[in-house]
């Protein structure tokens, strides 16, 4: 779990300490930044040749700005009001890469981080960069909304980004400016209502740091991929299982596996660093065959304590599409001689049903493995959607689960539709996030299946489940 930033070095200036090393070999990751709370800070770096269509609005350019006018024209109610949210994105230290890596790296991590911006909202939505380190996307009312545009915006920009041998951890700011009835029946007013918003994001104290990005000190980014290639080349990454059980008899029935790294050094703060160094350093596919078979391994031995317990897995974006993973795990479950039944594999929700997808998917589907939407109600996936990828599984984001969060209805009646339909299509249904008694009977009222969170446990060592499960009672 990403741990809060440290306020007292939050506002040290990231430095490079290369100590004489050498440059580092491809995979090595020599820059990284510490979050800068509250601070929105502009460094422009010279762009190449812009690019203007809006498909790919690049750089700031006038005819980007006189494109974006005509976006909110274009959605603007039938008395030229326009409503709706931009959700704008500030990257710092960007003089810290282009003096480090070069501009032309600069102007890479800012290209490559608008593909996945714009890759991780509807394509409906406008995504813009207006120059610098400053990004827009602009959602209107009148079109379906993503459940939280700002989060999945934010996990956007804080996965790294390999350049040239290098893997640069981006930090910034959000700021989220909500319009109610802007007048933009004419380019020049549309054109006003867009420079206040950006003024504000570029020059106001509004400016929110980024939750959860990597905490990793700039100095100690190579030594940290080192330390995690020697790990994930020895087998040191280990899976612990969070408990899941059965909401109707209180029993456990199943466990998450969750990677876990004993012996990671200073400034690693918890999975999520070091899976998103894995990814960024081409360590992703060796790091999941080696929990894909401790998870297969541990699913045959509990079959021993507890007959019928099942475990799920995380897969990765690219894990998921990947044309061989279906062999992968083939062999991994043939290996350990574990039933189908006993092992579902977990795929985000913001994994786009595209036609390469669903093939990767259909093959899984064809060995007779069970998958699982995960952290469902963050994304924008619709029961439509998840038909079309066969899942059994629903997994629902502590968003809908806990009765404090706002996205929850006091009667639970939002929670309740959503599980009745999960049901009416023959998916089962997971309450993640469960960490009070008051969500479990929320989630119970909502006839939901089964349940993980605090409430029930950690994710624990293998031996410490095997130990629960043998004491529960027959």
């Amino acid at each position: 779990m990403p741990q809060p930033p440290d306020p007292q070095g939050s506002h040290r200036r990231p430095r490079l300490r290369r100590r004489g090393r050498p440059a580092p070999p491809v995979g090595a990751a020599p820059l990284a930044s510490r979050l800068t709370p509250g601070r929105a800070r502009t460094v422009r770096v010279i762009p190449p040749e812009p690019d203007v269509s809006m498909g790919h609005a690049s750089w700031a350019t006038a005819e980007v700005r006189s494109q974006l006018a005509s976006y909110l024209a274009r959605h603007a109610d039938a008395h030229g009001s326009f409503s709706g949210r931009l959700v704008f994105v500030q990257v710092d230290h960007l003089a810290e890469v282009n003096r480090d890596l070069g501009r032309a790296a600069g102007d890479q991590v800012l290209l490559r981080l608008e593909e996945r911006l714009r890759a991780s909202v509807d394509d409906r939505l406008a995504v813009a960069h207006l120059g610098g380190g400053l990004f827009v996307a602009v959602e209107p009312s009148a079109l379906p909304a993503a459940r939280d545009l700002r989060s999945v915006l934010e996990r956007n920009l804080r996965h790294p980004t390999a350049i040239d041998g290098a893997v640069v951890a981006l930090v910034g700011s959000v700021l989220e400016v909500i319009l109610t009835s802007a007048r933009v029946a004419s380019e020049v007013e549309a054109r006003a209502v867009l420079d206040g918003a950006e003024n504000r994001a570029r020059h106001g104290a509004a400016l929110e740091p980024v939750e959860g990005v990597t905490s990793i000190e700039y100095g100690l980014l190579v030594p940290a991929m080192e330390a995690l290639e020697r790990a994930v080349g020895t087998g040191e990454i280990v899976a612990h299982y969070q408990p899941i059980v059965e909401l109707s008899t209180g029993r456990v029935v199943g466990a998450e596996a969750l990677a876990r790294w004993p012996s990671a050094p200073t400034g690693i703060d918890g999975p999520e660093d070091f899976l998103l160094l894995a990814s960024a350093g081409g360590l992703e596919t060796q790091l999941t065959d080696q929990l894909l078979d401790q998870v297969c391994r541990d699913a045959a031995l509990v079959q021993q304590t507890a007959p019928g317990t099942w475990f799920t897995l995380n897969l990765s974006a690219n894990e998921a599409t990947s044309p061989d993973l279906a062999d992968r795990i083939d062999a991994a479950m043939r290996r350990h001689a574990v039933g189908r039944e006993h092992l579902v594999l977990e795929i985000s929700e913001r994994i786009v049903p595209d036609p390469v997808t669903c093939r990767a998917l259909d093959r899984l589907r064809e060995l007779d493995l069970r998958l699982a939407i995960d952290d469902f109600g963050t994304g924008w996936s619709s029961f439509g959607q998840m038909t079309s990828l066969s899942v059994d599984l629903v997994k629902l984001d502590r968003s809908l689960v806990s009765i404090t969060s706002p996205h929850a209805t006091a009667d639970g009646s939002l929670i309740t539709a959503v599980a009745s339909m999960a049901r009416a299509l023959g998916m089962r249904v997971v309450a993640e996030g469960v960490e009070t008694e008051d969500d479990a009977v929320h989630a119970r009222l909502a006839e939901i299946d089964y349940a993980q969170g605090f409430l029930w446990g950690k994710a624990v060592p293998f031996a410490d489940l095997v130990v629960a499960l043998s004491e529960q009672p027959a």
